[in-house]
């Protein structure tokens, strides 16, 4: 079996002891090789390309983040990881683009195994390696064009709530995914995962917003009209989906927690699609030119889920957009996120649910009774209905 390779940098020597100890562990499956300095990591760049490159941030001559642009730059399928010990706003801009996942030091030797054996993980994603170039290099996705008018516009009103800017950032799947991408590194010293928009919003602050939505590698739009009705009619599908995912997860369970992370799973869902579009705008010369779209629905899926593997967002809503499709072949089919999300995507594009789905839920006739509910519920609202 071919070896994952890991570059690793670091200029104190300390640490490149400890990093060869932790690692000796995964030698079977990783071979590692170690660096004092950006210049000695852009060397061995030259002479092999690594799956994973994990830098510190601040050593003399070329910082991280600046040796990690670098890297993206000439090896876009290369994972890249930065450790830092500052949590500053300004460390945080920095490192928002050639980035992938922050570590936070000292670095606990069993969460860096944990993070070594997700990586494994998601190398074995059946997607191509083209797919993986693309989804390396991605550091914004297409927003709706009109949300981001009202984004800024809001930001620019002092007056202006938390309860606003969520309310804007949840009818648009690409902010949501990186806002909760940026909540949920290690430069905010969380101890537990962020599935919720709200406290994703008020844990960054209206400072982060504000600088990152100026910014061009967070956010990005599409101009030409065609796409820029695709992508508002993928969004608008995919908050019907997160809706209806949420009201399906409280007839399924009574844990708030779950019909959060069914409500998040769902606007996440067509990730992977968006994805696709990023491509087609990046590599399209005029907008008449007819780029061809993967059309392949559970391909998408698996792009999404590396994405959001590569930001290191939740393995359960990972779980989900890879198997929303056919959730009887995921590791576990019983999920009542990956149910609540694959009957809300059944019901909002008209097709079948699973027939292993149907039985967990009571059969064909409790289905069909739930889906009047749900279209009176996506009519009225929740404060009116259900």
């Amino acid at each position: 079996m071919e070896k994952w390779r890991l570059i690793f940098v670091d200029d104190e020597s300390g640490i490149l002891s400890t990093m060869r100890r932790i690692m000796w562990r995964k030698r079977e499956q990783w071979q590692v090789d170690f660096a004092s300095s950006g210049l000695d990591g852009l060397e061995l760049l030259r002479q092999f390309s690594p799956h994973v490159v994990i830098s510190d941030m601040r050593m003399p001559g070329m910082e991280g983040a600046e040796f990690l642009a670098q890297v993206a730059q000439s090896h876009p399928a290369t994972v890249r990881i930065i450790m830092t010990g500052n949590s500053s706003v300004e460390t945080f801009i920095k490192v928002v683009g050639p980035v992938h996942m922050v570590l936070y030091k000292p670095v606990e030797p069993d969460h860096f195994i944990e993070l070594i054996d997700r990586l494994a993980y998601l190398f074995s994603m059946p997607i191509s390696l083209q797919a993986r170039h693309f989804l390396g290099s991605v550091t914004s996705l297409p927003l709706v064009p009109t949300l981001h008018h009202q984004l800024m516009k809001a930001l620019n009103d002092p007056g202006c709530t938390f309860d606003k800017i969520s309310e804007i950032i949840a009818m648009d799947p690409a902010l949501t995914a990186k806002i909760l991408h940026l909540i949920n590194s290690a430069l905010f010293g969380l101890t537990r995962k962020v599935v919720r928009l709200e406290d994703a919003i008020r844990l960054l602050g209206m400072d982060i917003i504000r600088s990152l939505a100026l910014g061009t590698t967070f956010f990005s739009r599409f101009d030409g009209m065609v796409a820029g009705k695709t992508v508002e009619s993928m969004a608008y599908q995919s908050l019907q989906v997160a809706r209806c995912a949420k009201w399906i997860a409280g007839r399924l369970t009574n844990d708030p927690q779950v019909r959060d992370e069914a409500f998040l799973a769902g606007l996440l869902h067509r990730l992977g699609y968006l994805v696709v579009l990023a491509q087609q705008a990046e590599e399209r010369t005029d907008e008449s030119d007819a780029i061809p779209l993967e059309k392949d629905e559970q391909i998408q899926g698996w792009m999404g889920a590396f994405l959001l593997g590569l930001w290191g967002l939740s393995s359960s809503i990972m779980g989900v957009m890879a198997f929303y499709l056919r959730p009887q072949s995921a590791p576990r089919p019983d999920c009542p996120v990956l149910l609540a999300v694959h009957l809300a995507h059944a019901h909002c594009r008209r097709t079948l649910p699973e027939e292993q789905v149907l039985s967990k839920i009571g059969g064909s006739e409790t289905w069909v009774g739930w889906q009047k509910e749900l279209q009176k519920f996506l009519l009225y609202g929740e404060k009116n209905h259900g």
